[in-house]
């Protein structure tokens, strides 16, 4: 068996919803430290040159001390251009200049948001486990959690956030440009150190909330927490809204995932291009939250 059919077919511990032998459409499996095994077990070989090494992960920039009313700052990413995973011809994808959030949108930002739009409170929208982990229509919890990640919310819900704040929900191409750069480098997306790092901060253990925004790395662009905070919305979240890409909706059924991958080595790219084939527009996952871009 080739190394591209066996590429995913593993055990692999992750701490966010990933389904990687799920179908657009089907629910991911959520945990905390959950393992999510394939259909067909890999070959221990296979497993063993796959499994993150224990390794401690570089240390982040921790960015605590950042007064809340830069929380909503934007950085601008200049025009540039990036390989998805899935390409027809192995092109690079164009992408013009834009501004995104700095940090994901917070329970307390969220939480101004319903009280200008009560049609946007727990209690009037019709969508199974839609702020769940509040307390109330108005009540997310203590001081600590004002600075976590707002998560269950379904699409609508953020892209009625951003636009309030005359914004959008960046499309799957602008997100995945910018969180290819690293701390200092814009274009790090095939560094195998900087693929390392991501496994690392994808796979690590959670608690059962997010940690508070500025707990990871800030990158090239000025932008922080795109990775092991929590999974965020695009736009264009379902593979057949981009699919234009390779010419038609991937396969994303165990091994043959990696069927026409511009590149097999690319670990971090299969975990999100996965996570993102299990959403459906109503999902509300405890480890999904969004930010917004213009």
């Amino acid at each position: 068996m080739s190394r591209r059919r066996t590429l995913l077919p593993l055990l692999v511990v992750v701490t966010a919803p990933v389904a990687l032998c799920s179908g657009p459409g089907a629910e991911p499996a959520v945990g905390s430290g959950a393992a999510v095994r394939t259909a067909a077990a890999a070959p221990a070989a296979v497993a063993r040159a796959t499994t993150v090494a224990p390794t401690p992960a570089p240390a982040a920039r921790p960015e605590a001390g950042v007064a809340p009313a830069s929380r909503r700052e934007m950085a601008r990413v200049p025009a540039g251009s990036y390989l998805p995973l899935y390409a027809a011809g192995r092109r690079r994808v164009p992408v013009a200049a834009f501004e995104m959030d700095r940090y994901p949108v917070t329970r307390a930002e969220y939480l101004e948001f319903v009280r200008r739009h009560p049609e946007w409170r727990r209690s009037r929208v019709a969508v199974a486990g839609y702020l769940a982990d509040w307390r109330g229509d108005l009540d997310f919890g203590d001081a600590t959690d004002a600075r976590r990640p707002v998560t269950r919310v379904p699409r609508a819900a953020a892209q009625a956030f951003c636009a309030a704040e005359g914004k959008r929900l960046p499309t799957t191409d602008e997100w995945e440009y910018a969180a290819g750069a690293g701390v200092d480098r814009r274009d790090a997306a095939s560094d195998p150190a900087f693929r390392q790092r991501l496994l690392e901060l994808y796979t690590r253990p959670r608690g059962a909330e997010p940690a508070p925004i500025g707990s990871t790395f800030r990158n090239a662009f000025g932008l922080s927490d795109l990775h092991g905070l929590v999974w965020e919305w695009v736009q264009d979240a379902m593979p057949a809204d981009h699919a234009h890409h390779a010419g038609g909706a991937h396969d994303m059924g165990c091994a043959g995932s990696a069927n026409g991958a511009t590149d097999p080595d690319d670990y971090p790219a299969f975990l999100r291009y996965a996570f993102r084939a299990a959403l459906t527009p109503d999902a509300t996952l405890p480890n999904l939250g969004f930010r917004c871009a213009r």
